[in-house]
């Protein structure tokens, strides 16, 4: 297969979409399908989303969370992408597949809150690690302990989390509002 060169930068040069998947970082995209590229001829920066047979081109607003309008669609016949399980993206252009995930891990510390689905419930009961989270401690009146998957959670504990940014976001969900 030839380059595909796809007009997707306002200065109008052609960019080559399987050369701008090959530079993209392992995590350079998740399941949304969303990032950014950098136009190889003016360096503009050029928010996309692939989809099936298309890329999106726009931008990005917040209005209570943060949404991605688009302005343009361009064709691309043979493009086929594959949302996976916890972020993962997989990408076929012709015979060439990429496969992206956001796999950097975060910390982030969450309050078991009054009204939450996973007060009074076990921490095993939770199931984090199905989500692809760590539970790494819980803090409960100000002490951090190492996880015990039979204690039992209460409003006012905290739980220390690890794993990829919107596993961490399922897994606070999930701590708030139960299964789905």
């Amino acid at each position: 297969m030839g380059a595909l060169l796809l007009n997707l930068c306002e200065c109008g040069a052609p960019t080559d979409l399987a050369a701008w998947l090959d530079a993209l970082p392992p995590d350079g995209i998740g399941a949304s399908g969303h990032t950014n590229l950098v136009c190889p001829a003016c360096r503009a920066s050029v928010e996309v989303v692939l989809g099936n047979g298309t890329v999106s081109l726009g931008y990005s607003y917040a209005a209570g969370e943060t949404h991605f309008e688009p302005t343009r669609q361009v064709q691309v016949p043979g493009l086929r992408v594959v949302a996976g399980v916890p972020d993962d993206l997989g990408v076929w252009l012709a015979e060439r597949h990429w496969q992206f995930g956001v796999t950097r891990a975060s910390h982030l510390r969450f309050a078991v809150l009054p009204n939450a689905w996973a007060r009074g419930r076990r921490l095993g009961d939770l199931e984090f690690q199905a989500m692809s989270v760590e539970v790494e401690a819980i803090e409960r009146a100000g002490a951090k302990a190492a996880p015990d998957l039979g204690q039992v959670l209460a409003v006012g504990d905290f739980l220390w989390l690890a794993g990829p940014q919107p596993a961490l976001t399922r897994a606070w969900l999930h701590m708030n509002h139960g299964p789905r």
